[in-house]
């Protein structure tokens, strides 16, 4: 192991040796625009197909110590480069409120990255989800600041464990996809310190390598030249000592700006920085000591991962090894989320036994099509995709039951045919890249992606509805005449508003963007083999109207401080489905709720206990979700707030005690006017409530005196 002192010493001798401009190549990505593109592409079957990090992106090397310092592979639902296993999208991860599971999926994800010849993983989002039209929603955990927080810092755990630098993105206020390039956001300090900062906080907190600025505007700065974000915060506030790096080709306007707030490196190609600092430097306008400061940040951190032992060796063979491809399984069941189910036939509409079942009807455009997710950064190239269909004709194979199809969402005629006299009718809708993802403006896409956006001239983007499609309405109405046993299966990266289907259907499965072996998890959930146990990350709402505002046609937009199940609570809205819901096969208690406060000033811990029982017959996960509201703060704050939440697997019959710690410090406020947290919540009396969903009916509340 190299000690810290040899690193400083490699970094000063090796910034001693450069010149100016090999400096700022090491700060720059190593291609020309030009060369980017040639390098994100293959020939299939004799055809140039545009692929996104087929490669790793490199930094320009440094040769006194032979090294790209940085060799870049995007995420994060897999190494994007080569052909990876995939996993489920972020969103489906933060269901599963499982942060080992977390980091285990970052073990993978660093494992392949290192198989493939990267050292930095460029997936570890974690931006807010402020309003669920965000075309990126995907990517994110959820709309709650400490679960994006613990399911981040896990996934840091897990990549870095690999010797793979952690890069947590996109810093900060990325919250809109359309207008992302130059969208202004304003936002007052506790706004921005309490509801879109404390989960990169908490990244820096597990030791991230890296962090990446995003595209818009902060306050009237460019987020990759803002010496609030990247100086101010970010260096000064939370000691943060690793590097950072822009958004892919625009996210740097101006050279001098950007290295002079903290931007360190400038991706993935050789553009402003190459062209425009040296002379800067001359000119007096940057001091060369900025640019030496930058580049020590930058070599100090590669080497540490570079030089530390690995726990393993990284050949080929660990990429979509069985090992992964059953945990990609795994990740996918703990994701999926029960939100209905009603009695059909005596009994509820799920699970499907089929050893009962004579016919089952599988209708729905996206029932056969391998949808894993958006088709921008984040798309990931598996060697192969189970389908729904898949997944369930596989299962009924062996037993004889009948699978009538009907996949073509117009022909309703045919979707009743199927659905007629079958024990059950599954109905598979949603979303695809084509709804929802990343936004790619004409001017920076391939000529296969060209052809592939068609007359909409882009790829992804911010969803134009929450709803589903008028034709997937149809058809659901359509199998509900014919069927009193109707499953829905939801695909997508973020919420659905289900108001004008829910009730015609007796069960519903959010399974999300499940990832590579998808079809299959679904097939579990439906037929019993898995108990679903993940919970809503977000709010599902009745209507638009109880959402914050959004649009993404705006120069500026203000950001308040509700948004999601705040903003309900403030309101006194019920929504359809709060946060943090989720139903089981088996019946889980909560009792004997109590909480105190140990110790006293900066030290005092709030210590929280719930009983948790399974009631029912057949084994389960639950999340134990531990909320605190704030009683005579002399700020206003939101009802409550999520401080902890823990996933349990209960045997029938088995009770276990969950116990939660939480230091008072984390449930400070900002205090504008001295410019930081509060050590201790400041309030009359803590309301300390403890269940497994955020709505009244899944909590049990205890009031705690602040002494």
């Amino acid at each position: 192991m190299t000690t810290k002192a040899e690193v400083e010493r490699k970094v000063e001798e090796t910034i001693a040796s450069l010149s100016l401009p090999e400096k700022i190549s090491a700060l720059s990505g190593a291609f020309t625009p030009e060369e980017f593109f040639e390098k994100s592409s293959e020939v299939i079957n004799g055809e140039r197909v545009f692929h996104y990090n087929l490669i790793p992106y490199p930094t320009g090397p440094v040769a006194p110590l032979d090294l790209e310092p940085v060799r870049f592979v995007d995420g994060p639902r897999g190494a994007v480069c080569g052909n990876s296993t995939c996993f489920p999208v972020s969103m489906a991860r933060g269901a599963s409120f499982d942060t080992d599971l977390e980091e285990r999926v970052g073990e993978a994800i660093g494992r392949e990255i290192r198989a493939a010849g990267g050292n930095y993983f460029g997936g570890v989002c974690i931006n807010i989800l402020r309003h669920p039209a965000a075309g990126r929603a995907q990517e994110t955990y959820g709309e709650d600041m400490h679960l994006l927080g613990e399911m981040g810092a896990a996934l840091v755990r897990g990549v870095q464990r690999h010797n793979v630098m952690a890069c947590v993105k996109h810093y900060a206020c990325n919250n809109i996809e359309n207008s992302r390039f130059d969208v202004n956001v304003e936002l007052d300090d506790r706004t921005l310190h309490e509801i879109y900062l404390p989960h990169f906080r908490r990244c820096v907190e597990e030791g991230a390598a890296s962090f990446m600025g995003a595209y818009n505007l902060v306050r009237g700065d460019q987020c990759c030249e803002s010496p609030l974000l990247l100086q101010k915060i970010l260096r000064e506030m939370w000691g943060f000592d690793g590097f950072t790096i822009s958004d892919f080709l625009k996210g740097v306007r101006s050279a001098v700006k950007a290295i002079n707030a903290g931007l360190d490196i400038e991706m993935p190609c050789r553009m402003h920085y190459v062209a425009d600092l040296e002379g800067a430097v001359q000119r007096g306008e940057v001091d060369e000591a900025t640019i030496d400061e930058s580049l020590r940040r930058v070599l100090r951190t590669a080497l540490r991962f570079e030089l530390a032992d690995d726990p393993q060796e990284y050949s080929a063979q660990v990429v979509c090894s069985s090992e992964h491809i059953a945990l990609a399984r795994e990740a996918a069941q703990k994701s999926m989320v029960l939100l209905r189910n009603e009695a059909a036939g005596g009994k509820p509409a799920l699970p499907i036994n089929p050893e009962s079942v004579r016919k089952l009807a599988l209708v729905g455009q996206l029932a056969d099509v391998e949808n894993i997710g958006d088709h921008g950064s984040s798309r990931v190239y598996p060697p192969y995709i189970v389908t729904p269909k898949q997944g369930i004709a596989e299962r009924l194979k062996e037993r004889g039951v009948e699978l009538a199809t009907a996949f073509d969402n117009g022909d309703i005629a045919a979707a009743k045919r199927a659905a007629s006299g079958a024990d059950a009718a599954v109905v598979v809708a949603g979303c695809t890249h084509s709804d929802e993802g990343e936004y790619i403006p004409t001017d920076l896409l391939s000529e296969d992606q060209k052809a592939e956006a068609g007359d909409r001239g882009f790829l992804g983007g911010d969803r134009e509805s929450l709803r589903l499609k008028p034709d997937e309405i149809e058809l659901i109405r359509a199998v509900s005449e014919v069927n009193d046993r109707v499953i829905l299966v939801l695909i997508g990266g973020s919420a659905f508003i289900l108001e004008d289907v829910v009730e015609q259907v007796q069960a519903v499965v959010f399974a999300w963007y499940p990832g590579m072996e998808g079809g299959n998890a679904i097939a579990d959930v439906l037929f019993g083999e898995y108990n679903p146990g993940g919970k809503l990350p977000f709010t599902i709402p009745t209507t638009e109207e109880h959402l914050a505002y959004f649009s993404n046609e705006v120069d500026e937009i203000d950001y308040d401080y509700y948004h999601g199940y705040m903003l309900v609570d403030k309101e006194s809205h019920r929504p359809r489905y709060p946060f943090g819901f989720g139903l089981s096969y088996t019946r889980f208690d909560y009792s004997n709720a109590s909480a105190r406060i140990d110790g006293e000033g900066t030290t005092a811990v709030l210590r929280a206990s719930v009983d948790v029982e399974n009631a029912g017959e057949v084994a389960g996960d639950d999340v134990a979700q531990l909320y605190v509201g704030f009683h005579g703060s002399p700020v206003e704050r939101p009802a409550k707030v999520l401080s902890g939440f823990s996933r349990e697997h209960l045997a029938p019959g088995e009770r276990r005690t969950v116990r939660f710690e939480v230091p008072l410090s984390r449930l400070g406020y900002f205090d504008a006017g001295r410019g930081e947290f509060t050590d201790t919540p400041e309030c009359e009396e803590l309301t300390v409530s403890l269940g497994n969903g955020s709505g009244p009916e899944d909590l049990h509340s205890v009031s705690v005196p602040v002494r």
